[in-house]
């Protein structure tokens, strides 16, 4: 217990914003279900809406006590500046640019999609296709962040495997 009471402002804000993505990544799975919730058989569309209160629950639960933790440390005189600069803290700003490129390749692709078979995919609501947006674009961020950050530490180990 002790351990986790001395970590520096750098460790809290990092790992803050990696519980933040694993969190964003589990909306956006929450988001790509209920789209599939439109086209899902009876039987299945049932069962999504009790998965996706499970998932947001547990998104509540991961991410309510972090949350409240990284506040009130970041109020206290320990942490006065919280390392906005840290790597950890560009590899999220970098995810979340791919993640807006992306929201805006995955609205091209939909609006194609949609002119191009229209008739097919006019039962479909239009929550549908903003539930797909949503889905594609938290993923695309937690994915991106995820390998961002995987990137360097493979490089890491390259450089520790080069030095023995």
């Amino acid at each position: 217990m002790s351990n986790k009471k001395n970590i520096s402002a750098a460790q809290m804000v990092d790992s803050f914003l990696r519980r933040t993505a694993v969190c964003v990544t589990i909306v956006a799975f929450i988001y790509g279900v209920q789209a599939f919730e439109f086209i899902a058989p009876a039987a299945i569309a049932d069962r999504i809406d009790s998965l996706t209160l499970v998932l947001s629950i547990l998104v509540l639960v991961l991410m309510l006590p972090s949350f409240l933790r990284f506040t009130i440390f970041r109020r206290s005189e320990n942490c006065r500046q919280a390392e906005a600069d840290s790597y950890m803290a560009d590899r999220f700003k970098l995810a979340a640019h791919h993640a807006f490129t992306a929201t805006f390749v995955c609205l091209i692709l939909l609006q194609a999609i949609s002119r191009a078979f229209e008739a097919e995919i006019a039962h479909l609501p239009v929550a549908f296709f903003l539930d797909m947006a949503l889905a594609v674009s938290l993923g695309a961020f937690g994915v991106g962040f995820y390998l961002l950050v995987r990137e360097n530490h493979d490089e890491d180990l390259d450089e520790w495997e080069q030095d023995e």
